[in-house]
């Protein structure tokens, strides 16, 4: 696995139809008012992956295939989504950090 990172608008507009969009944590749900720590804070198209602003949730197979978000939770309400895909403690505590900053 490595750091996905889209080349162009295109891309961002097509991961984000298959992984922001769907996702609990996506900005105006009505079981996440806050909304998503990544897509609200982090500029991925003019970051780097490395850099510390970059999200390292965003990762592809090595073969450059398969982009995907780690903290992508398809929308369900909070409880269920806990229940089925529940937060790792390091998951839990980048989320908190991410929020904090926004």
């Amino acid at each position: 696995m490595k750091p996905y990172r889209p080349s162009n608008v295109t891309e961002v507009l097509m991961f984000s139809e298959q992984f922001c969009d769907c996702c609990h944590h996506w900005q105006g749900s009505d079981e996440d008012p806050i909304g998503c720590p990544i897509s609200n804070a982090t500029p991925t198209l003019f970051a780097n992956p490395g850099d510390a602003e970059y999200p390292s949730q965003w990762v592809e197979d090595d073969d450059g295939k398969n982009p995907r978000c780690l903290a992508h939770h398809p929308r369900a309400a909070r409880k269920e989504v806990e229940t089925v895909l529940p937060l790792s403690p390091e998951e839990a505590e980048w989320l908190r950090k991410q929020m904090a900053k926004t």
